[in-house]
């Protein structure tokens, strides 16, 4: 009979004193959120002197740091396999507008990559988003190279009713599936496939918003927590499928 089986790594090449030299997380307060608006309004460089880059480092990197270092202990500690790095999960707050039309140069939220396994930033895995518009937490596969998608739908084609079961409880937990998708059926996959909805996917992740009461509270640690337990199973079916190692006979 066959079954999922998730080969991950026992241990994070991180978890060795990731989170020795951090603090609890004290909360995003008032002024990191101040910092974030005041910074749409004056989204330029002209704006972003050495004074506001050390309100954003003191308000925003150093509380997501310890958060990242916390989460990291939590989730060893829980054997949930996801690996956050407070030296390297953050995301820079500098836009690349290379090919944008939008030229502002600055990101106006602070985001984190929880990746799964031993993924990488962009690999399968969780994201935190705090922004004083929307803040977030979630995630699957944002980003996904032609081999490893194609690999995700000859899992869908084996056995769609393995990851419907996955997300009917992921959307309990938090909404419905999201992502990009292409207009018309992938190329070898009949167009009356029972599976044709979910083979459309060229991304698929799920999230749930948070308040910013919430965000600035020790509390956020908890939550995420949970969360992550409730997105582990959708995270694991995305690593087996698209990595190629997840199914075997036995």
């Amino acid at each position: 009979m066959a079954r999922s089986i998730s080969r991950v790594p026992s241990r994070s090449p991180l978890d060795e004193g990731m989170d020795l030299d951090f603090p609890p997380f004290p909360g995003f307060d008032k002024k990191a959120f101040t910092f974030l608006k005041e910074l749409k309004a004056n989204n330029s460089r002209e704006w972003f002197t050495p004074e506001k880059k050390e309100i954003y480092q003191a308000h925003l990197v150093e509380p997501m740091r310890t958060l990242l270092a916390e989460l990291g202990s939590r989730f060893r500690e829980e054997g949930l396999p996801f690996s956050p790095d407070p030296k390297r999960s953050m995301f820079r707050i500098y836009r690349d507008t290379r090919f944008s039309k939008d030229k502002t140069p600055f990101k106006t939220n602070i985001g984190a990559a929880v990746p799964f396994a031993s993924e990488g930033k962009e690999g399968i895995g969780n994201y935190i988003h705090i922004d004083p518009a929307a803040c977030f937490y979630g995630g699957g596969a944002y980003f996904m190279e032609s081999v490893s998608l194609a690999r995700l739908r000859a899992a869908i084609d084996r056995d769609p009713a393995a990851l419907r079961k996955i997300l009917a409880k992921a959307e309990k937990d938090f909404g419905p599936l999201q992502g990009a998708k292409l207009k018309r059926g992938p190329v070898g996959y009949a167009k009356d496939h029972p599976a044709l909805d979910l083979l459309l996917y060229t991304q698929m992740w799920i999230s749930k918003g948070f308040p910013a009461k919430l965000a600035g509270s020790r509390e956020l640690v908890d939550w995420i927590v949970i969360k992550t337990h409730e997105s582990a199973d959708f995270n694991r079916y995305l690593y087996d499928a698209m990595r190629g190692d997840g199914l075997i006979e036995c």
